[in-house]
């Protein structure tokens, strides 16, 4: 509501305004009641457009309109007036916004001469030709003064937004500059200088009326667009006050007539005022600019590292260098404008003629790219990379040569070292790779290729997740957050995938990759191929089982048979001494009674050595049992839990999990010290799972126990059966001893 009602306020305040300027307009009406030559209205309506905005259309019609209805009362001629009036504001004011930069319109001699052409005398016609056809119709000129009415109402328009519009759009748009005391002065004098002359000139003291001009051209070059538009406002009010007083140069026989004649000749020393201080703005922005951009220039070229020089065509003066290059010549920038010689004399002398025949020869074209070296004054050898093109002038011929060098000493050893990095990690017998946070494979030496068989064109660019088993391409997002955590995995002996499909067995090191920021932006990899180490570690560990199983049958046939016998023996000898009632009777039961116990004893041991009891009885009663023989010889307690009572488990993993079992046992009883030891077997989902877990004194990950033989040996039989073997444990926690195996690796249903 309140916008509303400042817009109707607005409105109403400017067709109050229009009706004051155009009754003063019409009040010099001459050829007709309502058609002028001095027509200020035109100016202030195409002003507020532009100022205001298009919404105060309703005012310029309004106002027309009353103007009109109060001068000759006609109704249907009032209306017509308004509408041409109106009209002609809209479409100056959008061909000055479309085509004439709008406010910005008197900043520019191109747009000026556009406002001119567009707005003061095109739109103009607009309202001439609607206001004097009306007028006409409407019986309030006769057709034969059709073309006096019309000239006399298009010329006081045209001269309305000449002079009127720019001085409302520069006085309400342009920046106001504080002045100093002598602009100040200066400011007096010309307004004093336009008085007088406008006076001496309009009063008929002198007939000269280009006299008026030289101070409209001092306000056009001292005090830009406002002054000049000021200046030629003032100039106006007093030439038309002097003509209207039939005094000056334009006062001629009729009152019309000599203000046609002033009219005009006001239109045109406004333009000419406008334009020269356009002319005088732009070159002074351009002057701004210019000084502006050698400022930057200089600050650039003063705050950068690299030394950026300027000579002339010849080579014959040095126009410019920057002090760059007094840090990296050792020299002063002095030197070298006084005698540009001594850049030649700086470089290398094994450098120096190729550099000076490529300066002579391709700087010119535009070709010059060197690299050469100098020696400073110190000795000390710096490397340069030195790049110059030609500048042209208007006429296409080179006026100046500019260039760039660059200190690339560091960089040369950086590179150099980088080179020997990159050779030793070609050759290099471990892969190595690097990978994105993604898991996509930037970087692939020749061992990597060795190994997995892809070339690093093949490899280069494609996902990670191409050399994991099937089924285990998950792991990758796994390392991947680790990566991204910042944690390291050192020894990971695992399986990877080669290109043709075949597995191998590899050690890895996976290490993060960080920014210069310390930011974590891929992972690195070092693989080695531990193929031949396996197999070898399996031919050992099936020599040791064949060995126990030998040593199991030798204690079960061989040593358990000769103790049978002796028991047997014994057993006889105590019955004659019972028979006899001798007193050594005692001692041979005794002795009979320990036979048994080292047979049984020897039993348990050739069972554990030989794990034949596993592929009789299954897995499930081989732990039972294992747990059982733990009690009975160390005193702890040893449970085995399985919900089960049997698992179709294949011997292979049958025989990995029971060695498992037994070394976990072994080790939470002599390094752990273990008190109690849970067993468990179960099937989680479709993986076999054993769990090991006791209640001893537990270890660091940097003691013997954790990286001891013992857990080498249960991470290697994990791995033999396809398995995942995990170890936690803390210190005074105990341990646990988890190993997990696919369905399709264990049951036997698979």
């Amino acid at each position: 509501m309140t916008q509303r009602f400042h817009r109707m306020a607005g409105i109403l305040l400017f067709a109050g305004v229009y009706l004051c300027a155009g009754k003063f307009g019409l009040s010099l009406a001459f050829v007709n009641a309502s058609a002028s030559a001095v027509w200020p209205a035109a100016g202030l309506a195409l002003a507020a457009l532009l100022l205001w905005g298009h919404r105060l259309w309703p005012g310029v019609f309004i106002g027309a309109f009353l103007v009109n209805i109060t001068t000759q009362g006609s109704m249907a001629t009032a209306l017509g007036i308004a509408s041409g009036n109106t009209l002609e504001a809209l479409v100056a004011a959008a061909l000055v916004g479309r085509f004439a930069g709008g406010l910005r319109v008197f900043e520019r001699v191109q747009t000026i001469f556009r406002f001119v052409i567009l707005a003061a005398i095109l739109s103009t016609l607009v309202s001439a030709s609607f206001g004097v056809t009306s007028l006409c119709l409407g019986g309030q000129a006769g057709w034969g003064q059709f073309a006096a009415v019309w000239f006399t109402w298009w010329l006081g328009d045209m001269t309305g937004i000449l002079i009127v519009t720019p001085l409302m759009v520069i006085w309400v748009t342009e920046y106001f500059r504080n002045f100093k005391s002598s602009q100040m002065v200066e400011a007096a004098a010309l307004l004093l200088a336009i008085v007088l002359i406008g006076t001496l000139v309009f009063e008929g003291l002198t007939p000269f009326a280009y006299m008026t001009i030289p101070p409209l051209l001092w306000a056009a070059f001292r005090f830009d667009q406002r002054g000049a538009i000021t200046s030629t406002f003032i100039m106006s009010v007093i030439a038309l006050w002097g003509t209207m007083h039939q005094q000056g140069p334009f006062a001629a026989n009729g009152e019309n007539e000599s203000l046609l004649l002033l009219q005009a000749f006001m239109g045109t020393i406004t333009i000419m005022a406008l334009v020269l201080a356009a002319l005088v703005s732009e070159r002074q922005r351009a002057e701004e600019a210019m000084r502006e951009s050698a400022q930057r220039f200089r600050q650039v070229a003063e705050s950068i590292t690299e030394v950026f020089w300027m000579t002339d065509p010849d080579k014959s003066q040095m126009l410019y260098i920057s002090p760059a290059y007094e840090e990296i010549w050792g020299r002063s920038c002095e030197s070298l404008y006084a005698s540009p010689r001594n850049w030649i004399d700086a470089i290398f002398s094994d450098d120096r003629e190729r550099v000076l025949q490529a300066a002579l020869t391709k700087q010119l074209p535009g070709r010059y790219d060197e690299i050469y070296r100098i020696i400073r004054p110190d000795g000390a050898v710096r490397w340069i990379h030195d790049r110059a093109f030609p500048v042209r002038n208007e006429g296409g011929k080179v006026s100046r040569v500019v260039g760039i060098a660059v200190d690339i000493t560091e960089r040369n050893q950086i590179e150099g070292r980088l080179r020997e990095l990159a050779a030793i990690v070609e050759n290099f017998d471990d892969a190595i790779i690097s990978a994105t946070l993604a898991g996509m494979i930037v970087s692939w030496n020749e061992a990597a290729e060795r190994l997995y068989g892809y070339t690093a064109r093949e490899a280069i660019g494609c996902s990670a997740s191409i050399l994991f088993p099937p089924g285990r391409e998950h792991e990758l997002a796994e390392i991947l957050e680790g990566i991204r955590r910042g944690e390291w995995t050192k020894n990971l002996e695992t399986t990877r995938r080669r290109k043709d499909g075949t597995l191998v067995d590899v050690l890895l090191t996976v290490s993060p990759i960080r920014h210069l920021t310390d930011q974590v932006t891929g992972a690195s990899v070092i693989a080695r191929d531990i193929s031949l180490r396996k197999r070898l570690e399996q031919k050992l560990l099936e020599i040791g089982a064949d060995e126990r199983r030998r040593l199991g049958h030798d204690l079960h046939d061989g040593l358990g048979q000769f103790l049978l016998g002796i028991a047997l023996k014994t057993k006889l000898l105590e019955e004659t001494l019972t028979r006899g009632k001798s007193a050594e009777a005692w001692r041979a039961k005794e002795v009979v009674g320990l036979v048994n116990a080292a047979i049984s004893q020897t039993r348990d041991l050739a069972h554990g050595l030989d794990p034949i009891y596993v592929e009789a009885n299954g897995l499930v009663a081989a732990l039972r049992k294992l747990a059982a023989q733990t009690r009975e010889l160390f005193q702890v307690e040893c449970v085995f839990s399985c919900q089960r009572e049997h698992l179709d488990v294949n011997a292979q993993t049958g025989i990995a999990f029971y060695r498992i079992t037994q070394e976990a046992i072994q080790n939470a009883i002599r390094h752990g010290q273990a008190r109690q030891i849970n067993v468990e077997l179960a099937v989680d989902g479709f993986q076999l799972c054993l769990k090991v877990f006791d209640n001893g004194k537990g270890f660091s990950s940097d003691s013997k126990s954790y990286s001891g033989m013992g857990l080498h040996i249960m991470q290697f039989r994990a791995n033999s059966i396809g398995g995942h073997l995990t170890v936690q444990s803390q210190p005074h926690a105990g341990a646990r001893i988890e190993c997990t195996v696919p369905a399709k690796l264990w049951s036997l249903k698979e």
